[in-house]
């Protein structure tokens, strides 16, 4: 048989006994022309663009004028976890830009990247979501006990909630670390030495609890319980923000507490467009994973696999859209955040047009 490069990479996939059945809304030359689509030609442009919005949104909140304030280190450590989601992400999808070039290394790189990095994205992935759920409280404290919320709310306190959280989801997630292992044989096939994944016996052993955590416990511990709670903080913070504007308009007040509740709405408003992008972003993976746990067929390998392999797909771009865009919400809605982005660039111009005149080379 000839494999070229387009046989190898997409038979990757092991065969399915539903293969051929007559009830499917997609078929399989469908999932793989949208999942060679999703991955070759529009996962890498905005993955490239969300990194270096990412990197550039570290950079500013992080700095010594910026991470004073506790929401600038949430959104700085969701910068960074975006960025490292991102990446994983492109690693995972390389093997689709890999294969138009060299399809054995394609397919060795798919390999490698199955199960261990898949891991690694979920943890990114995961950490974001609950981010999400944490600018959240942040503002509902905010928004409904505003005299409060600086003393209970300071940088230690955050910084502390951001290492529990990511304690707790690394805690989880990394489990999946030790059921799988890497080994290398000799594929006569291929003539060549090739990757394979085999599970563990603790695995094995434990496959039907292992099974329940996979498709149950992580699903519902880190993708639907954040997303609902995040729904229900976003309605109320609303809420009690039309109420206040109202409030405010009844009654006369202060050029200070006006000037407080310009900055307070601003901000808010900021984080909420964050929350909106985010609840967008992730409703089809959040629909997608309810479909999986409502029906079992609905697996990689069951009835529905085309369409499960399909919808998620859609879901990737969806995460990756939200992991790449929150740099322009800063641009377009938080001034400090633009004048000190302006500075930076603005710097970095005036040192080169020094180095440049030959005036100053005396």
């Amino acid at each position: 048989m000839v494999w070229n490069n387009t046989t190898l990479y997409q038979n990757t996939t092991e065969p399915s006994p539903y293969d051929h059945n007559e009830w499917k809304l997609i078929t399989k030359e469908v999932a793989d022309l949208m999942k060679s689509i999703i991955d070759c030609y529009i996962i890498p442009p905005i993955v490239l663009i969300g990194l270096i919005g990412n990197i550039l949104s570290l950079i500013i909140l992080s700095g010594r004028r910026m991470r004073c304030y506790t929401t600038n280190i949430i959104l700085a450590y969701l910068a960074l976890i975006d960025a490292l989601f991102l990446t994983t992400m492109f690693l995972r999808k390389m093997p689709c830009l890999v294969a138009k070039f060299d399809a054995v290394t394609a397919k060795i790189i798919d390999l490698i990247m199955l199960a261990q990095p898949l891991i690694f994205e979920f943890i990114f992935g995961r950490l974001s979501c609950l981010l999400s759920l944490v600018i959240c409280c942040e503002r509902f404290i905010a928004v409904f006990y505003p005299m409060k919320v600086k003393i209970w709310v300071t940088p230690k306190r955050i910084c502390l909630v951001l290492t529990l959280i990511t304690l707790v989801v690394v805690g989880f997630l990394a489990v999946g670390f030790s059921l799988m292992t890497n080994i290398w044989y000799y594929d006569d096939q291929y003539n060549r030495t090739m990757p394979k994944w085999i599970l563990q016996p603790v695995y094995l052993k434990n496959k039907q609890f292992f099974d329940s955590y996979n498709f149950i416990a992580r699903p519902i511990i880190f993708r639907l319980l954040p997303v609902s709670l995040v729904l229900i903080l976003y309605v109320a913070i609303i809420l009690q923000m039309r109420r206040r504007t109202k409030w405010l308009n009844d009654v006369t007040s202060s050029t200070d507490n006006s000037n407080n509740e310009t900055e307070l709405r601003s901000l808010t408003k900021m984080l909420m467009t964050i929350v909106s992008i985010f609840i967008m972003c992730v409703l089809p993976s959040a629909i997608n994973t309810l479909f999986m746990l409502a029906d079992d067929r609905y697996r990689y390998q069951g009835l529905f696999q085309d369409e499960y392999r399909a919808f998620t797909s859609l879901g990737t771009v969806g995460d990756i859209i939200n992991s790449s865009v929150n740099f322009f919400v800063y641009v377009a809605q938080n001034k400090k955040f633009s004048v000190v982005l302006s500075k930076m660039f603005c710097r970095h111009r005036t040192i080169a047009t020094r180095k440049s005149d030959p005036s100053n080379s005396k």
